[in-house]
C-alpha cells in the first residue's frame, strides 16, 4: 500500500498510448516466456494439457475419415463423446498442431490468448467505461493471468475464456457502432473455432447475461440477436459433439456418480477452492465495488446486487434435484463454471466505476497493476517448478513408441504408469489402451477400475482412469505390480503390456523392451541437488520408456466356455468378485436378466476362427456347430448392434467390461457395429 501511495504521487502524467502499447507487448512476452524460451524443450503443463488434450488431438487426427467408434482409446470410445473437442467440425487448435511443432503451437496459442484478452479488457475500460490508462491496463492484464483457464490449460479449454472480454465488448457494449455485426460475427467464429462448449460457453453465457443486466433492459434487448449469433455458430461447429454427449451421458460413469443436492458445506468448499485460485481477482473485485460505492449508493446498488446474484446461481443449481426432473446427468456438472468469467466481471465493474486522470496516478489503478504483476510472478515461479518436476513438451513425444519392435501383433491393450508418461500418449502412438483421460466413458469401465484393478488410494476421476489412482509414483525405486494392483483384472481386459518410465517387477511381469531398468528416476529420498540435476537433464532427454509383458491376457474376441449368472440385485463389488473368479477361464458372467436373453448351448464347442477390428466394429468368423456365446472384449453400451449371418441378435453386458452375443448352431459370421445415430442423420432422415 505504501508503494502504491508513493507511485500515486510520483507518476505525474498519464502514460501515452505508445507506452501502453509497449507495456502490452512486454506483458504478452512475459506471460508466454516459458512456452518458447527453450524451443522444443519448453514448458507445457501435464495436467489437462499434455496428459489429455494434446494426445487426444493427435489420436483423433490419426483416425480414418468417418470413424465414429475408436477401438484404441480407453477400451473403445465414441469419437464424439470422448472429449469436449473431438467432435469439432473446424478447429483452430487442430490447425496449429497440424502445421506447427508442438512447442510453437503452444506458444502461438498462449500469445493469442493473452493478446486477445488484454485487448478486450482494455477496450471495455476505455471505450465503454471511464477508466484511466493505468487502471485499464492493470485490470485487463490481471484478467489474462487470473486463473488456470487463461494461463496453464488454455489449450484444453481453447480461447473461450481468454476472449470473453472481447466477446462482451463486441456483442453487448459496442451496439450502434459502425460494423457492429461484422465484429459480432468475427468474435463468434473465433470463439467457435477455439472454445469448449461444456466449459467456456457456460461462463460465456453467464458473463453475457451479467453484462446485459448491468447495461439495462433496452441495451440488453438489443444484444439478444448478437448473443444468438454466438450460440448458433457454436452449435454449427460443435453440433455432433453436443448431440453425442447428450446421447452417451446417461450411460456414462460420470452420470452414475451424479449426486442430487450435495451438502451445502461441500458446495461452499468448491467455491472456497475457486476463491483461493482467484484470490488476486477477488481483491480486484473488492476494489471495484468499493470504487462504485464511493460514487454513491444509487450508482453502486444494482451492480452489487447483480454480482451477488451471479455468486448465488451455482449454490442454487447445485441444490437442484436434477434426477427428479429427468436430468440426472446434470447432477455431475460443475456449476462453478458459471463463475469463471469473474475476471470479466471485475473489468466491467472497474470500467463502470471509472477513474479519470486528475494530475496523479489513481491509487486503484496502481493497486490492480501490482496485483497483476504479483500474480504473474507467482505463476512463472509455479510453472517453472512444474516444468522441472514433471517435464515439458517432449514428455509426450511418441517416436520411440511408434517404432518399438515389441509392439503387439494381435489386438492387445496397454496401460501406462503415468510418471512423466501421460496415459493418453500410448493411444496417440497407435496402441490400444485400457486407461485414458476422457470425458464420457462407459459406466462399466469406471466400475472395473474402481473395484477390480485396485485397491485404490483414491476414487478414479469421472473421466481420468489411470494407475495413478492406485500407485504412489515417487515412493519406490522398483514397483512390485503384483502387490499393488490386480494383474488378472488387466488380463481380463486384454491388457498384455504395461508401459512405464519407472522400473517395475512382480510375478507374471517381464521386461520386453531393450531398455535398462536398473536405474530409477529421483525418489522422495534422493538428495535435492541430485534430483535437480536429473530433472534438468530430463527436460532434453526424459527417462526411457520400459515395456513389460503381462502373461496370458484374454484375447479381444473369444468363445465362452461356460455361463455363470449373478443376481440382478447384486452390487457392483459382488459382480466384480464373481468375474475375477471366473473370467480368466473364459466364462461368461452375466446378470440374471441378461442371461435369459441368451441361449446357452448344450456343448461349448464354438471356436473363433478369425476376428478383425474394422471401422466402427468387429468382423468375426466362427465355427459353431453347437452354437455358443461370443465374448467381445469391449464395454457394453446400448448402441452396439450384432448380426449373425445377417440376422439381428441381442447384445448384452458380460464380465462387467465385455459384450456377449449368442450364436445359433451353425453360425458362421458375426458382425458387430457401433450404431449411435448422428444428429445430421436424424435431421436429414439418413440411415
Amino acid at each position: 500500500m505504501a508503494t502504491a501511495a508513493f507511485l500515486t504521487h510520483r507518476v505525474k502524467a498519464e502514460p501515452s498510448r505508445r507506452a501502453i502499447l509497449g507495456a502490452g507487448f512486454g506483458w504478452v512476452a512475459l506471460t508466454s516466456l516459458l512456452y518458447w524460451v527453450a524451443g522444443p524443450y519448453s514448458f507445457a503443463i501435464i495436467n489437462q494439457e499434455l496428459d489429455y488434450a494434446v494426445p487426444l488431438y493427435a489420436f483423433v487426427a490419426g483416425l480414418p475419415e468417418g470413424t465414429q467408434f475408436a477401438h484404441g482409446f480407453a477400451a473403445g470410445n465414441d469419437v464424439f463423446g470422448m472429449s469436449p473437442f473431438s467432435g469439432q467440425l473446424v478447429s483452430l487448435d487442430r490447425f496449429l498442431l497440424t502445421h506447427l511443432p508442438l512447442w510453437l503451437a503452444f506458444t502461438v496459442n498462449r500469445i493469442l490468448a493473452t493478446s486477445l484478452g488484454l485487448m478486450g479488457g482494455y477496450l471495455i475500460c476505455r471505450r465503454w467505461g471511464r477508466c484511466d490508462r493505468i487502471t485499464a491496463f492493470g485490470v485487463s492484464a490481471l484478467a489474462t493471468v487470473a486463473g488456470e483457464f487463461t494461463t496453464t490449460v488454455v489449450w484444453t479449454v481453447g480461447l473461450g475464456y481468454a476472449i470473453l472480454p472481447l466477446m462482451v465488448y463486441a456483442v453487448v457494449l459496442r451496439q450502434g457502432k459502425r460494423h457492429y455485426w461484422l465484429g459480432v460475427l468475427a468474435v463468434a467464429i473465433l470463439n467457435a473455432l477455439s472454445c469448449t462448449p461444456t466449459h467456456s460457453m457456460v461462463a460465456t453465457c453467464a458473463t453475457l447475461g451479467f453484462t446485459m443486466l448491468l447495461v439495462g433492459p433496452k441495451a440488453a434487448l438489443r444484444a439478444v440477436p448478437g448473443t444468438a449469433v454466438v450460440v448458433l455458430v457454436v452449435i454449427l461447429v460443435w453440433h455432433e459433439m453436443l448431440f453425442g454427449m447428450a446421447s452417451l451421458g446417461v450411460w456414462s460413469y460420470r452420470a452414475s456418480l451424479a449426486v442430487d443436492s450435495p451438502p451445502i458445506l461441500e458446495v461452499i468448499a468448491r467455491l472456497t477452492d475457486m476463491a483461493s485460485i482467484y484470490k488476486e481477482t477477488f481483491a480486484a473485485l473488492a476494489l471495484a465495488i468499493l470504487s462504485l460505492w464511493r460514487g454513491g449508493w444509487k450508482r453502486a446498488m444494482a451492480p452489487t446486487a447483480i454480482t451477488a446474484a451471479l455468486f448465488m446461481a451455482p449454490l442454487i443449481l447445485f441444490q437442484t434435484p436434477w434426477s427428479r426432473i429427468g436430468l440426472k446427468p446434470l447432477g455431475a456438472f460443475n456449476f462453478t463454471y458459471l463463475l469463471y468469467g469473474l475476471p470479466v466481471v471485475v473489468i466491467l465493474l472497474m470500467a463502470q466505476a471509472g477513474q479519470r486522470w486528475n494530475g496523479r496516478a489513481p491509487l486503484v489503478g496502481i493497486l490492480v497493476c501490482a496485483l497483476a504483476v504479483g500474480r504473474l510472478a507467482w505463476l512463472d515461479a509455479y510453472q517453472a517448478s512444474v516444468w522441472l518436476s514433471q517435464g515439458g513438451v517432449n514428455t509426450v513425444s511418441t517416436e520411440a513408441l511408434k517404432t518399438a519392435p515389441w509392439r503387439p501383433v494381435e489386438p492387445t491393450r496397454v496401460v501406462s504408469v503415468p510418471y512423466r508418461l501421460p496415459a493418453n500418449v500410448a493411444a496417440s502412438a497407435g496402441f490400444d489402451t485400457l486407461d485414458g483421460f476422457t470425458a464420457l466413458l462407459p459406466r462399466s469401465l469406471g466400475i472395473w477400475w474402481e473395484w477390480a484393478i485396485g485397491p485404490v488410494k483414491e476414487k478414479p476421476n469421472t473421466g481420468n482412469l489411470t494407475l495413478e489412482t492406485q500407485i504412489d509414483l515417487k515412493c519406490c525405486r522398483r514397483y512390485d505390480m503384483a502387490k499393488l494392483i490386480n494383474l488378472d483384472a488387466l488380463r481380463i481386459a486384454n491388457v498384455g503390456i504395461i508401459l512405464s518410465r519407472l522400473p517395475l517387477g512382480g510375478e507374471g511381469l517381464r521386461l520386453i523392451s531393450a531398455t535398462d531398468d536398473s536405474v530409477s528416476p529421483p525418489r522422495t529420498d534422493t538428495p535435492r541437488s541430485d534430483a535437480l540435476r536429473s530433472y534438468v537433464g530430463y527436460l532434453a532427454k526424459p527417462p526411457p520408456i520400459h515395456a513389460y509383458g503381462l502373461d496370458s491376457p484374454l484375447p479381444r474376441v473369444f468363445a465362452a466356455t461356460s455361463l455363470h449368472l449373478v443376481a440382478d440385485d447384486a452390487g457392483d463389488e459382488a459382480m466384480v468378485r464373481d468375474v475375477l473368479s471366473n473370467a480368466m477361464s473364459r466364462a461368461a458372467v452375466l446378470r440374471a436378466t441378461d442371461g435369459t436373453t441368451l441361449d446357452a448351448p448344450d456343448r461349448w464347442t464354438m471356436t473363433i476362427t478369425a476376428a478383425t477390428l474394422v471401422e466402427n466394429g468387429f468382423d468375426i468368423v466362427l465355427d459353431a456347430p453347437d452354437g455358443g456365446i461370443a465374448i467381445i472384449n469391449t464395454p457394453w453400451m446400448p448402441f452396439w448392434k450384432a448380426r449373425v449371418d445377417g440376422v439381428a441378435r441381442p447384445v448384452v453386458s458380460a464380465n462387467v467390461i465385455h459384450l456377449a452375443v449368442a450364436v445359433p448352431p451353425g453360425g458362421k459370421r458375426l458382425e458387430l457395429r457401433w450404431d449411435r445415430p448422428l444428429l445430421r442423420h436424424k435431421l436429414l432422415g439418413a440411415p
